[in-house]
């Protein structure tokens, strides 16, 4: 008799509900929520039949390892003290990068970029006349803060940012040379010391886009950035030469200094592949891509002295892999 009666209950509740136009338990497919839904690699649709809270806040988050080697059009190891000598040769270096952004809406974010490359590299040349040696180090830093904005058009999703950018920026230069058997009855040595430095800011805007294949989690994705800094670059170049001179060596030191206006453009370029991985309300994402990155009018300390001007400054640039490891909450 219980029985009956709550099948009864059952049965009338069932029926008003399709009588006044309630909503049946909503199929919704994984891509409309990956990060409450579970896991995207089954396929298949999930009955919810409660509804699921949205989250106050969602936060983008993740670090990058850029592997990448620098190069310039000329960059020689002895500056011009020997015309036509070598240039230094970069290896693959690793550069960390961070970012952080903040959803203030659904398609509305705002977002901080945090990137530092730092490398140093040496040659050393001896002959039976000479020795001679040279240092260099090339240090950048970059800090962006934008809105972005957030769109998907077909399976295609977007973002697009806008923003400011400060950059720090230092290259210095060590040379030396010396005379071993005094072929040069006059010279003894040479030491050079070259820095130049910048610190400034502009505007930044970047496009970045990502497109899922199959149904598995992997998928394309590519970016594209403009930034332009400016500010005041200085230069300070000190030479000391060791010469004979009537039977004794004598040391004399020279001081160059100048300060200009600069503006550093910058265009990064990155494509590669992505897998997503949901856990619960988390999102978990990996990229593996191609980087290049074009930097104008930075220059190198090698090849500084108080003559250079800003147009002949040297471009550098920076070619490697990037590896990125993210996660969304």
């Amino acid at each position: 008799m219980n029985k009956k009666l709550a099948y009864s209950v059952i049965a009338l509740f069932w029926a008003f509900n399709i009588s006044y136009g309630q909503d049946s338990p909503k199929e919704i497919s994984k891509t409309e929520n990956p990060a409450i839904l579970g896991s995207p690699l089954s396929g298949e649709p999930i009955v919810l039949t409660e509804e699921i809270p949205a989250n106050d806040m969602v936060v983008n988050t993740g670090i990058s390892v850029y592997l990448v080697r620098p190069s310039f059009r000329s960059d020689p190891v002895f500056g011009v003290n020997v015309p036509n000598g070598p240039n230094f040769d970069y290896g693959l270096d690793y550069a960390p990068s961070a970012w952080m952004e903040l959803m203030l809406r659904e398609d509305i974010g705002l977002r901080t970029r945090y990137f530092q490359y730092t490398q140093a590299t040496q040659h050393r040349q001896d002959s039976s006349d000479a020795k001679m040696s040279g240092q260099a180090k090339l240090s950048l830093m970059t800090w962006d803060f934008e809105a972005t904005k957030h769109l998907t058009i077909d399976n295609w999703n977007w973002k697009i940012s806008f923003g400011g950018r400060y950059l720090f920026l230092d290259s210095r230069y060590e040379g030396r040379i010396r005379d071993i058997t005094q072929a040069i009855k006059t010279f003894v040595s040479t030491d050079t010391d070259s820095r130049h430095h910048l610190t400034g800011g502009g505007p930044t805007a970047a496009v970045e886009f990502s497109r899922p294949v199959g149904t598995s989690g992997c998928g394309i994705y590519g970016s594209a950035r403009a930034a332009i800094a400016f500010g005041e670059m200085s230069q300070t170049v000190t030479n000391v030469l060791q010469a004979r001179s009537n039977g004794r060596v004598e040391t004399t030191t020279t001081f160059a200094q100048r300060s200009d206006f600069a503006a550093i453009p910058t265009g990064e370029f990155e494509i590669g592949g992505e897998s997503t991985y949901n856990l619960g309300r988390y999102r978990l994402s990996t990229q593996l891509g191609y980087v290049v990155n074009v930097w104008g009018g930075v220059g190198n300390a090698s090849l500084k002295n108080s003559t250079v001007t800003p147009e002949e400054r040297q471009t550098l640039l920076l070619t490697g892999l990037a590896i990125r490891f993210g996660v969304n909450y």
